[in-house]
């Protein structure tokens, strides 16, 4: 008489197991894929607030809002947000005792890992360096010819990926585009660099 066996061998424990781990592999690459996309999204926007507040302020002061400094709320550095903010409908962040920023969006990138919360601000005013040595009117018209710089980008590659960043560094050092999106006087928003590119 044989005896009926119960439970599953050793070998198919194993083969179950390793079924498991490749699903749950695809399930945690898509999830964080799904992540990274809405935090390009979300920050995209932000920067899409900041581009229609210039375009409002340059239609109500025909220039740009100066600014000689990036913005540093602990220094006491808020310009160009101090112009923008009547157009944004977005408050000023304060410094708690603790020294801690809230900067929440508009002001914050979703994928800013601390420069948000050092200074206020995760954005990179463009025009600062044009403006304290050149007319404010010609920096305007500067910006808005074809060719233009965006105004406002990503204070920092926030949205590359280590393995982007280390590629880039092995083909021609780290490009300033990498990882960063910026918003346009003619109001578009986009990534400004998709992939590091490979010299022939």
């Amino acid at each position: 008489m044989s005896r009926r066996r119960c439970g599953f061998t050793l070998v198919e424990s194993v083969v179950a197991l390793g079924v498991i781990g490749v699903l749950g592999a695809i399930l945690l690459a898509s999830v964080s894929g799904a992540q990274r996309h809405a935090h390009r999204a979300g920050c995209l926007a932000n920067l899409r607030v900041w581009g229609a507040a210039t375009i409002a302020f340059i239609a109500d002061h025909e220039r740009l809002p100066f600014a000689e400094y990036g913005v540093s709320i602990p220094m006491g550095f808020t310009a160009p947000l101090g112009d923008l903010i009547p157009y944004s409908g977005v408050a000023i962040p304060v410094q708690d005792p603790d020294g801690e920023i809230d900067a929440r969006p508009p002001l914050r990138c979703p994928s800013d890992g601390g420069r948000a919360g050092e200074s206020g601000w995760s954005y990179t005013y463009v025009p600062s360096a044009f403006l304290p040595i050149e007319d404010a009117r010609q920096v305007l018209a500067m910006f808005r010819s074809a060719r233009s710089s965006p105004v406002f980008i990503d204070g920092g590659p926030f949205h590359a990926s280590a393995q982007e960043i280390r590629r880039a560094r092995d083909v021609s050092g780290v490009p300033l585009e990498l990882g960063r999106h910026g918003v346009w006087l003619d109001g578009r928003a986009e990534a400004l660099l998709r992939s590091p590119r490979r010299s022939p």
